[in-house]
C-alpha cells in the first residue's frame, strides 16, 4: 500500500507525486524591504560597511542572508500541500509582494 499525504489547506488525501512540501512562511518575505530595515537596525553601520562598501550592496547582502535563513527552516515550519493549493498559495504571495512593491498594501 502506498503512503498518502494530507493537504494542510484543503484536507484532501493525495499520492506523494500530487503534493509539495511548502514553507509555512514564504522563503521570500511579502515585504522584504521591511524585514531588511529591521535587520539593519540590529547590525551597526560599521558592520554593514565592512561587508559591503555601498549601502545598496549591503541591503542586497542582507536580503540574501534573510532568504537563505528562511529557506533552511525547522521541520515544523513546513507543511504538505496538494499541487493545486500550493499554486494558489504561491499566486497569492506573489500578488501580495507585487502590491507591496507598488505601494498598494493588501489587507488580509
Amino acid at each position: 500500500m502506498r503512503t498518502k499525504f494530507k493537504c494542510a489547506s484543503c484536507d484532501g488525501v493525495f499520492d506523494r507525486k500530487e503534493t509539495h512540501m511548502d514553507h509555512k512562511n514564504p522563503v521570500v518575505p511579502i515585504d522584504l524591504k521591511k524585514i531588511v530595515k529591521k535587520y539593519k537596525e540590529i547590525f551597526s553601520d560599521d558592520f554593514l560597511n565592512v561587508i559591503k562598501k555601498d549601502r545598496k550592496e549591503s541591503e542586497q547582502f542582507l536580503e540574501i542572508i534573510i532568504i537563505i535563513a528562511r529557506l533552511f527552516c525547522k521541520k515544523s515550519e513546513y507543511q504538505c500541500l496538494c499541487i493545486n493549493c500550493h499554486k494558489q498559495k504561491t499566486l497569492k504571495e506573489n500578488i501580495s509582494r507585487k502590491e507591496v512593491r507598488n505601494g498598494k498594501i493588501r489587507k488580509s
